[in-house]
């Protein structure tokens, strides 16, 4: 992922410019604006966000707004441009959707003309396991009603492209109601609770990378298991519907437990599942993490990151993050760090990756990182020592320093 995004008078935003690399962190206070960027930039990613007719793609951006329950941001003096390598997107009001050449590039070979009944319900299927969306069901509706199949053509050439490089996963803060509601995906999805459909969407996320997660572990041990989660040192397992955990000697149910595992666990599974999931199509996965740290330690909020950047560096996926935590962005400085060491000192690597494991490092090419802050966003990211700039990293401890500073004063009058 290499785009860029401009954002002005959007919720809190005010006027902002964000390259987006495949590693990109937003850090600032409560309320600056960071999960608005998160959001826009989770939207122009995301599947559902377009829409087709027989002749266009097109995003249907205040029906994605609504998704991620910031719809209510947009002002008369809105302004949202987004470019990346397959399309422009601009709202000034109105909107504007321009795709590149590269967007519908070799896709044209897609023809039902001349095949059989039967060779065409074959593909539908086929379609079927790479498209998990109800927009295959619009098709095949379409196609069991007999309906003009050039037009289905059209829509399955469209899909197609889209699975290039539209799939992100959204994992929000609400994510530790979850475990409290989640019985079933059915159960979730129908409820009463006026939720934002990004939160019940990872509802289903996190049922389908739990179901799916055990099947493999049983499949590859031939019997029951739990699964493991080594960096909170405890492991997960569903059962009789029931999410339960187990550390030391103990086991409990995850809506019983503290609230850290409550979550990050769901955040773990959903990225182990969604990180190594293959399909046909090209395109990787969009990560968008609100707040990672939530209720964690700062020494698990260390190895939390290097597990983060694991999934990420698997299979090109991408990783944006929203935190408040200057431990975050100190953990994410070593990750650069090791990568910068490591590929000058190729002879110390095996020493290196005992510290820091290869596949945790991050690449300061692929990465970008803003403060958020007065409605703007501030680049943090040092280009030429390829690291987060330390005034950053110590700003939290040089205002509760200062305060310690002026009491000592007063303390030495006694």
């Amino acid at each position: 992922m290499n785009s860029n995004l401009e954002i002005s008078n959007f919720g809190a935003i005010k006027n902002a410019k964000i390259e987006i690399k495949p590693f990109t962190i937003l850090i600032g206070e409560q309320a600056a604006g960071k999960s608005s960027i998160a959001k826009l930039i989770s939207i122009f990613n995301d599947f559902d966000s377009f829409q087709f007719d027989e002749n266009n793609i097109f995003i249907d951006f205040h029906k994605a707004l609504k998704k991620y329950n910031i719809h209510n941001y947009l002002q008369d003096n809105t302004k949202i441009k987004y470019k990346s390598d397959f399309f422009e997107f601009e709202y000034t009001g109105e909107i504007n959707f321009k795709p590149t050449p590269l967007f519908t590039q070799g896709l044209n070979n897609i023809s039902f003309l001349g095949k059989s009944e039967e060779e065409m319900k074959n593909f539908f299927e086929n379609f079927a396991e790479r498209v998990e969306t109800e927009k295959y069901l619009e098709l095949m509706e379409k196609f069991l009603i007999n309906l003009d199949i050039k037009l289905i053509e059209k829509q399955i050439q469209n899909a197609e492209i889209l699975k290039r490089f539209s799939s992100s996963i959204y994992i929000p803060t609400e994510r530790f109601l979850i475990s409290i509601l989640n019985n079933s995906a059915i159960e979730f999805m129908n409820s009463s609770l006026t939720l934002p459909k990004s939160v019940t969407q990872f509802g289903t996320y996190y049922q389908k990378a739990k179901t799916e997660l055990g099947k493999q572990y049983r499949e590859q041990h031939k019997k029951e298991i739990d699964l493991e989660i080594d960096f909170l040192n405890v492991t997960f397992s569903n059962k009789n519907g029931e999410d339960v955990i187990k550390f030391d000697t103990k086991e409990l149910a995850l809506q019983e437990s503290a609230s850290g595992y409550q979550s990050v666990i769901p955040l773990f599974l959903v990225m182990k599942y969604f990180s190594n999931k293959k399909t046909e199509a090209a395109g990787n996965k969009t990560f968008i993490i609100e707040e990672p740290e939530l209720n964690l330690y700062p020494k698990t909020q260390n190895r939390l990151v290097s597990v983060l950047a694991k999934f990420a560096n698997e299979n090109n996926n991408n990783l944006i993050i929203t935190t408040h935590s200057p431990y975050i962005l100190t953990s994410i400085n070593n990750l650069l760090f090791a990568h910068q060491i490591g590929n000058k000192m190729t002879d110390k690597e095996g020493e290196i990756t005992k510290i820091i494991p290869k596949e945790s490092w991050i690449n300061a090419a692929k990465f970008s990182a803003y403060h958020i802050e007065k409605g703007k966003a501030k680049s943090i990211f040092d280009k030429k020592i390829g690291l987060i700039k330390e005034t950053e990293l110590d700003s939290a401890s040089e205002i509760i320093n200062s305060s310690f500073d002026k009491l000592m004063n007063f303390y030495k009058q006694i």
